[in-house]
């Protein structure tokens, strides 16, 4: 092996710890964007009468977040679901901003009468939580065969 090989493969190692030390933050913005995607998509997703289901969709870390809440603003026929949801929003991002990499996320809704419309199979609700997870395993891939850490 000569100079310049040694060099060259040297060259490889620090790119190679430098990628690696990268990694676990992109991967993390990746689990962030997940969670982010399923919550939105099941608060979309969900059937809104008095607030209270919407108001029930919770991010948390590390451990599952298993109180019920009442509605953030009571209504009927829907007419505080906005309301209700941009306050969910603003109270379940900030919990999401917390996350580090290796930490654990869960987006949760532990009302009995919700967990009907889980099934991906049988509800926008369960669908919009199995895209957010396709997107995950696509953008992991993606990550994984990307020649960026390797420039």
């Amino acid at each position: 092996m000569t100079e310049a090989d040694l060099k060259k493969l040297l060259d490889f190692g620090k790119k190679s710890l430098n990628a690696s030390k990268r990694l676990k933050f992109d991967v993390n913005d990746i689990k962030k964007s997940t969670a982010l995607a399923a919550f939105t998509g099941a608060m979309n997703a969900t059937r809104v009468d008095t607030s209270k289901a919407i108001s029930n969709w919770k991010i948390s870390v590390n451990a599952e977040n298993e109180i019920q809440r009442p509605a953030y603003f009571l209504g009927e026929g829907g007419s505080t679901k906005w309301y209700s949801y941009r306050l969910a929003q603003r109270v379940e991002y900030s919990n999401l901003q917390t996350a580090e990499p290796g930490d654990v996320i869960y987006v949760s809704n532990h009302l009995d009468y919700v967990s009907e419309f889980l099934n991906p199979a049988d509800s926008i609700v369960g669908k919009s939580l199995s895209q957010a997870y396709y997107v995950a395993n696509a953008s992991l891939k993606l990550l994984k065969n990307s020649p960026t850490y390797f420039r």
